[in-house]
C-alpha cells in the first residue's frame, strides 16, 4: 500500500487490486490535523469522524458525523443524529442521547433533550434534568433558568432556588446580586446559599 503525504494535509491511501490482468484503483482520503506531540488528532474518512496518534495509528474509529477537540481529556461527538462524550480511549462518558450539548466555562456540560435544556458534569451525573425552555452557564453555584416566558434561578446541586417569575434577568455577579425585572419594575436581588423562594 503506498502512502503519499500532501502539504494539503491529506493523507491519500491507494490500494491497488487485480481483476482481469487491469489493476482497479480505490482511495481513501483522510483529512488530518497538526496536534501538539503526544495528542491525538482529528482524522476523516468518507465523510466520518475519528482521531489518530502522533504515530497517525487509528486510536478512535471514524465512525462520527462530527467531532470537537479534546479539552480536558474529554470530547462531544456526533452519532446518528444526538451527541454523547468520548474520553481519549474511546469510551463514552456521556450517551448519545442529546439534540444539542456543549461545554461550558464552568466545567459543566449542558444539554438538550426533547427541545428542553438540563445541565450534566463531565462525568455524566445529571446536576439538572432537562426541563427548562433554557439554562444558562452557571455563575458560582447559580444559574438563570427560562420557563415559556419567564426567568427563575437553580442552584448547582439542582434545587430550584426561585421558580420563574421574572420577565427579564441580568447576569449574576460573583456577589450573587443579579438585577431581575418583574413587569416594568427592575431591582437588584442577591442570591445566597439555601435560599428558597416560594
Amino acid at each position: 500500500m503506498d502512502k503519499a503525504i500532501k502539504k494539503t494535509e491529506k493523507v491519500i491511501e491507494t490500494v491497488w487490486k487485480a481483476t482481469d490482468g487491469l489493476q482497479a484503483f480505490q482511495e481513501a482520503v483522510y483529512e488530518i490535523e497538526i496536534s501538539p506531540k503526544g495528542e491525538v488528532k482529528r482524522t476523516k474518512k468518507n465523510s466520518f469522524w475519528g482521531f489518530r496518534d502522533e504515530n497517525e495509528q487509528v486510536v478512535i474509529p471514524t465512525i462520527y458525523s462530527c467531532v470537537w477537540k479534546f479539552e480536558g481529556g474529554l470530547t462531544k461527538v456526533y452519532k446518528n443524529d444526538k451527541w454523547g462524550v468520548i474520553n481519549k480511549c474511546g469510551d463514552i462518558i456521556i450517551p448519545f442521547d442529546f439534540q444539542t450539548l456543549h461545554f461550558t466555562s464552568d466545567g459543566m456540560v449542558q444539554v438538550q433533550k426533547n427541545n428542553k435544556w438540563g445541565c450534566l458534569r463531565k462525568d455524566g451525573q445529571t446536576v439538572i434534568a432537562p426541563q427548562y425552555d433554557y439554562i444558562f452557564p452557571f455563575c458560582g453555584v447559580f444559574a438563570g433558568i427560562k420557563a415559556g416566558t419567564l426567568y427563575g434561578f437553580v442552584h448547582i446541586n439542582g434545587e430550584e432556588i426561585i421558580s420563574p417569575r421574572f420577565n427579564e434577568i441580568g447576569q449574576i455577579s460573583p456577589d450573587g446580586t443579579v438585577r431581575v425585572r418583574q413587569g416594568t419594575t427592575w431591582e437588584q436581588i442577591v442570591l445566597f446559599e439555601n435560599q428558597i423562594f416560594e
